[in-house]
């Protein structure tokens, strides 16, 4: 399991690495997902909990997050702006 912290590094306040469904590339998995997030070390919380699959983000919520594990504010908003990002795709 990962058990490391999560640093995360974001160039902009708007764009998240990752996050981008620009037509050249659209995370298929949620490892991809996550690590284009700089958030990997999320994976097994997600994991752990039933988020396998990118098709489930669709009803992830603030509340899921603390759930799972995730109380970093701003890990949260990046995660929950990428689902919104993810369900425009």
């Amino acid at each position: 399991m990962n058990t490391g912290p999560c640093l995360l590094l974001v160039h902009s306040q708007d764009q998240h690495p990752g996050a981008r469904h620009d037509g050249r590339h659209a995370p298929t998995t949620l490892d991809e997902w996550l690590a284009g997030l700089n958030l990997s070390c999320y994976t097994d919380k997600f994991l752990l909990n039933g988020w396998d699959s990118l098709l489930y983000l669709t009803e992830l919520k603030q509340e899921d997050l603390r759930n799972i594990g995730i109380d970093v504010p701003e890990h949260q908003k990046v995660i929950l702006s990428s689902v919104k990002d993810l369900n425009q795709v």
